[in-house]
């Protein structure tokens, strides 16, 4: 959603720039303009008038002060998740390293691990070459030691 709706990138963009100057605009065709992909940039009157009947709102523009604060927020977030998977990360090691346990117990801890990471953290882990490259090492430990029993 861009500003409360559904709309492509560059109405986005529009929106952004001119949402608070939408009065100054004039409409030299009685705002009456027809705005689809072919004619959207003759009359930014009607294009932003359309902006907001779709449902566009000002509100949810931020000034440079709140954008600031939130790729702070999304930097903070990113290093957070980060130090999460390199924590997760030690914890299959030490799974992998540990020969006394089974197979299915490695595979349990493996697998709770990536259920509270996808659910806490929307960054699943299983789909990342390092993990199915551990899982793989697991699986391999696993035959080997089935093979000297």
């Amino acid at each position: 959603k861009n500003f409360n709706a559904i709309t492509c990138v560059s109405c986005k963009t529009i929106f952004r720039r001119n949402a608070s100057k939408y009065e100054t605009f004039k409409c030299y065709f009685n705002n009456d303009c027809v705005i689809d992909v072919l004619r959207r940039k003759f009359c930014k009157k009607c294009r932003l008038k359309k902006c907001f009947d779709v449902g566009m709102k000002r509100e949810n523009i931020l000034n440079e002060d709140e954008r600031r604060l939130r790729q702070n927020m999304i930097q903070e977030n990113r290093r957070k998740r980060q130090m999460i998977c390199e924590a997760q990360s030690v914890v299959i090691d030490s799974t992998t390293s540990d020969t006394s346990s089974s197979f299915h117990d490695k595979l349990q801890i493996s697998t709770k691990l990536t259920k509270n990471y996808d659910i806490d953290n929307n960054c699943p882990p299983y789909e990342t070459p390092e993990y199915n490259y551990k899982l793989k090492a697991i699986e391999y430990q696993y035959l080997v030691s089935q093979s000297i029993d």
